[in-house]
């Protein structure tokens, strides 16, 4: 669970971080890379799928 929610708000932190971010899947794929590696009790895909999320809810803004 701890794993998780490091990834659910690190992730959350790299999108919402500055006004001025542009999120896009090929950026998150490479944080998940260098900050996550195996740390995450999710699988590879399953990280993608969250990250994809939240690129896409900040599309709006």
């Amino acid at each position: 669970m701890k794993r998780y929610l490091l990834t659910t708000t690190t992730a959350l932190a790299l999108l919402a971080g500055s006004g001025a971010a542009f999120a896009d899947i090929e950026a998150a794929k490479t944080f998940l890379d260098a900050e996550i590696k195996d740390q995450s009790a999710l699988d590879r895909a399953a990280q993608e799928a969250e990250m994809q999320w939240f690129v896409d809810a900040a599309k709006p803004f």
